[in-house]
């Protein structure tokens, strides 16, 4: 295959499809990682590990593929909002909420990035929502609630609630403000310095902040949990982050931030193989959610058919 065929494979709409289910996969997954590495390490610990190791993924990928340094004095401010707002905060929130919820809840709250997306999208981008996308984002958020209404009566205290909440709103404003102000930038070269600079915010952070007492089966599952850590920043966090901002850049926050509707199905049967509760109404809402997903991807097309 010549350079140019193989340029529109990875430039077409199967491949932005393929690398959506590849991080759909990968994100129901993380939250079992968060949750298996807390048994032996805190949170500060899980976020620093996951920018750092993701980091040195990209930046191998980085000199791979010979991209130039792009990046001036000024752009370093406007990147804090992607790393503090982006990375830093959601990131060191997740772990403790996970080991207070469990993997299958907190993943669930995930599902409301294509929500705020919306709402964000209309100041930062001045981009009003279509009636079609509108409704399906809104059923999607509907059967959200239900679902979160369902977990919320066998375990969460509302604190909990809405700290999980803020992680997708971060999430939300995060990618919009890229589609914004760093659009013409390889998503590569965006991804690597935004970890490279959570890291290196987070590193002191590991050693100020006290380490959490370890659990009674951290010692007997240390090898997991150290595996959990590792997979959680080289693949979780290293290859997903690069791939989705690929798909904020090619196809826009929106469509990267439905991968946020799918997130809850892989966590809730991962928490449910790992002992947490799974009821009949969180599968259905699950399933009214990947329904809403498709609504809103017809929506998109069809509006961009019209213009």
């Amino acid at each position: 295959m010549n350079s140019n065929k193989l340029r529109r494979v990875f430039h077409g709409s199967f491949f932005s499809y393929l690398l959506f289910a590849v991080l759909t996969v990968i994100w129901g997954s993380n939250f079992i990682l968060m949750k298996k590495a807390g048994m032996a390490f805190g949170p500060i610990m899980i976020s620093f590990s996951r920018v750092f190791l993701g980091a040195c993924v990209l930046w191998g990928m980085v000199f791979a593929s010979k991209i130039k340094w792009q990046f001036k004095t000024r752009d370093f401010i406007a990147l804090l909002i992607p790393v503090l707002v982006g990375a830093v905060l959601p990131y060191s929130i997740l772990p403790w909420l996970i080991d207070r919820n469990g993997s299958g809840l907190i993943g669930m709250m995930i599902g409301l990035v294509p929500i705020m997306t919306v709402i964000v999208s209309i100041p930062i981008l001045n981009q009003w929502p279509g009636t079609l996308k509108l409704i399906g984002v809104t059923g999607g958020f509907i059967f959200l609630i239900v679902l979160m209404r369902e977990s919320i009566r066998h375990k969460a205290q509302l604190t909990d609630m809405i700290l999980a909440s803020l992680v997708p709103l971060c999430y939300a404003v995060a990618n919009t403000y890229i589609k914004k102000r760093f659009k013409e930038t390889p998503p590569l070269l965006l991804s690597c310095t935004v970890l490279t600079m959570s890291a290196f915010i987070l590193f002191p952070l590991v050693f100020v902040l006290p380490w959490p007492v370890m659990k009674d089966e951290a010692n007997a599952n240390l090898l997991t949990a150290i595996i959990a850590l590792f997979a959680n920043g080289f693949l979780a966090t290293g290859f997903a982050t690069f791939g989705f901002y690929y798909l904020i850049s090619k196809r826009g926050p929106l469509f990267a931030g439905l991968v946020a509707y799918l997130i809850p199905f892989g966590a809730i049967i991962w928490g449910w193989l790992d002992g947490e509760t799974v009821t009949k109404i969180q599968i259905i809402s699950i399933c009214g959610i990947l329904a809403m997903v498709a609504f809103i991807e017809y929506g998109a097309k069809k509006e961009k058919i019209s213009n």
